[in-house]
C-alpha cells in the first residue's frame, strides 16, 4: 500500500497557471531542453531482429548503459578537475590525503554526476578546515563557487568549476571514511553479480527524470538506490533462474529482471513494517530499531553498509515515496503490456533531455580546445599561479591569525612565517619575528585594556567592605602575553643556554 500523496489546492493551481502565462520565450526555450523526451540509444538496435519482447528490452538496456557511460572526453576532463582539487587540498595541507569515492569510481555514475572527494587529514576542527579550503579553492583559477553545508549532519565543501571546465560539481568531505570503504563492498557485489549496474543505471535515470533523486529536496540518494538494486538480486523474488544475476548477457534477462524490478518496489515490498538490510541480505522488521523513524508509518528504511545503524533513505520523505512507489507501478503496468508486434521501448520508462546531449558536446568542444592541460595537476602548479591568483608566491596563511581586538580573521597577505626570511640561527629568527608581530600589531593595547576593564567590575562587585581593589589576587594570575612578550621570553632563554656555569657566554674569551 502506497502513502497518501497530499493534493493540490485550487489556489496552487492558479498560482502555477499565472507563472507560466509570465514565462518569458527565452524561458520557455531553456524549459524544452529540461525535457525528457530524447533516446539517442534506440537507434543503435532498431534494425535488429529479436524473437521476444523482453530481448528487445534488454538490448535497449545495453545500448542505453553503453550510452550514459562516461566519454572519453568526459573521463578526462574529471579525471584533470580530481588532481586539480587535490593539488589545492596538497598545497594548503601537504601531509593530507585525497581521494575518490562515490559512483564515478565505480562507475555507477550518469552524466554530469558530482565528483565524490575524502580528505583524510588530522583534523581538529572541521568545519574552519572546511572554510580554509573554501579560500584555497576561491584563488585557484578553477573554481569562483564555493559554499560549505556548515549545518549538515555531516559538513562538506561544494564547488562547481567554471564554464571552461564544465561546469562540473564536486563534494568534498574530511575523513568521511565510510564512503572509501563502502567502494570495496558494492564492487564485490558488481563482481558477483553483473546485472547489477545495468539495473543501477536504469533506476538512477529513471529517479531523476522524474525529480525524485535530490535528498536536499525529499528525494532518494544514489547510495540507497544502489543498495535497493542490491538488496532485489538478493531476494529474487520472482525466483528467477541464477543465471539472470550472475549471467545477464548470456541469458539475455535485464528485460525481466527491470520489469520484476518495478513489480516488486512498486506493489509487493512492505514499506510500512520491514527496511532494508544488504548485509544480512534479507528485509527484515523494522520494530526494536531506534535508529528507524517510527514517526511515519510509511516510510523506507535501508541499513547503511558499513555504520549500521543508520539509515541512508532517509532523506525520501512520505510524498516523494508515494510519487516513487506511483511511477514504479506505472512503468511496470507499461513493461507488462509491451509484445513484440506492439514494444513498449525503453524511452518510455527513461530517456534524456536536450540540455544533458548539449552539455555533452560542450565538454567535448573544451577538451578538443585545451581545457585538461590548462588545469592545475600539482602543488607545483598552484605554486607558479600563485602570484596572480593571491598575489604573492606563499601559501595563504592560517586562519586563526589575530589582528584588531583579538578576533579571529583571514589575512590577506602572507603570513607571518612567509614573510621571514630564514634566519640562520634562533635569535635572529625570533627577532624577527618580534618585529614582525610588532609592525603587524598582533595584540590592540584598547583590547587588554577592555580585559583589565573588565577584572576591575567583577572585583567591584563582590562588595568588599573597604571599598578597596584587592590586587594580590590578580597578581598571581597568569599574565595574558602578546606575541612580544612570548618572544622576549624565548629570547631570554636562548640566551641563557649559551652562558655557562659562570654566567659567561659561551665561546668568550677569558
Amino acid at each position: 500500500m502506497a502513502p497518501n500523496i497530499p493534493p493540490t489546492t485550487e489556489a496552487e493551481d492558479l498560482s502555477r497557471s499565472r507563472k507560466r502565462r509570465k514565462m518569458t520565450h527565452a524561458e520557455e526555450e531553456i524549459d524544452q531542453k529540461e525535457v525528457y523526451n530524447l533516446s539517442p540509444w534506440a537507434d543503435m538496435s532498431s534494425s535488429k531482429t529479436f524473437v521476444t519482447a523482453e530481448e528487445r528490452l534488454h538490448d535497449e538496456i545495453l545500448e542505453y548503459v553503453n550510452y550514459v557511460g562516461p566519454t572519453r572526453e568526459e573521463a578526462a576532463l574529471r579525471e584533470g578537475i580530481f588532481l586539480a582539487v587535490q593539488a589545492v587540498v596538497k598545497w594548503r595541507f601537504p601531509y593530507a590525503e585525497v581521494q575518490r569515492h562515490g559512483s564515478a569510481v565505480t562507475g555507477l555514475s550518469l552524466p554530469g554526476a558530482d565528483i565524490d572527494v575524502c580528505v583524510t587529514m588530522r583534523c581538529y576542527n572541521v568545519k574552519s578546515t572546511l572554510f580554509t579550503l573554501k579560500s584555497a579553492l576561491l584563488g585557484s583559477s578553477i573554481t569562483n563557487d564555493v559554499f560549505v553545508k556548515h549545518t549538515a549532519r555531516v559538513p562538506i565543501l561544494t564547488l562547481t568549476t567554471l564554464p571552461e571546465y564544465g561546469p562540473v560539481s564536486v563534494d568534498l568531505g574530511i575523513n568521511n571514511d565510510d564512503g572509501i570503504t563502502s567502494l570495496g563492498i558494492i564492487s564485490g557485489y558488481m563482481q558477483k553479480m553483473p546485472a547489477l549496474k545495468p539495473l543501477v543505471l536504469i533506476m538512477k535515470g529513471f529517479l531523476k527524470q522524474r525529480g525524485l533523486a535530490d535528498p536536499s529536496r525529499g528525494g532518494i540518494g544514489s547510495y540507497a538506490v544502489i543498495l535497493m538494486c542490491i538488496s532485489f538480486l538478493q531476494l529474487n523474488p520472482s525466483k528467477r533462474p541464477k543465471e539472470y544475476i550472475t549471467d545477464p548477457n548470456g541469458s539475455r534477462s535485464l528485460g525481466h529482471l527491470l520489469t520484476d524490478f518495478m513489480l516488486y518496489y512498486g506493489s509487493d515490498f512492505p514499506y510500512a513494517t520491514s527496511y532494508i538490510s544488504v548485509p544480512e541480505g534479507k528485509v527484515l522488521p523494522k520494530e526494536g530499531h531506534e535508529w528507524i523513524d517510527t514517526r511515519v508509518e510509511y516510510k523506507l528504511a535501508t541499513e547503511c553498509l558499513v555504520g549500521r545503524e543508520h539509515d541512508v533513505s532517509k532523506s525520501l520523505d512520505t510524498r516523494h515515496l508515494g510519487l516513487m512507489v506511483q511511477a514504479f507501478k506505472s512503468a511496470y503496468d507499461d513493461l507488462a503490456r509491451s509484445t513484440l508486434q506492439l514494444p513498449v521501448g525503453l524511452g518510455v520508462i527513461v530517456s534524456v533531455n536536450q540540455k544533458m546531449v548539449e552539455h555533452r558536446q560542450h565538454i567535448k568542444d573544451i577538451v578538443g580546445q585545451g581545457a585538461v592541460q590548462r588545469l592545475p595537476s600539482t602543488a607545483k602548479d598552484i605554486n607558479n599561479q600563485g602570484s596572480s591568483s593571491y598575489g604573492y608566491n606563499s601559501r595563504p596563511s592560517y586562519r586563526g591569525a589575530f589582528q584588531d581586538n583579538g578576533r579571529l580573521s583571514q589575512h590577506s597577505g602572507p603570513s607571518l612565517l612567509s614573510r621571514l626570511q630564514a634566519p640562520p640561527d634562533l635569535s635572529s629568527r625570533l627577532n624577527a619575528i618580534a618585529s614582525s608581530s610588532r609592525s603587524s600589531g598582533t595584540y590592540d593595547d584598547r583590547s587588554r585594556e577592555h580585559r583589565g576593564h573588565r577584572s576591575d567590575q567583577r572585583d567591584r562587585s563582590s562588595g568588599r567592605e573597604s571599598g578597596r581593589l584587592d590586587r594580590s589576587r590578580h597578581d598571581r594570575r597568569p599574565r595574558i602575553s602578546t606575541m612580544g612578550d612570548v618572544v622576549a621570553s624565548a629570547l631570554e632563554k636562548n640566551e641563557g643556554r649559551k652562558r655557562d656555569s659562570n654566567g659567561r657566554r659561551k665561546g668568550d674569551g677569558g
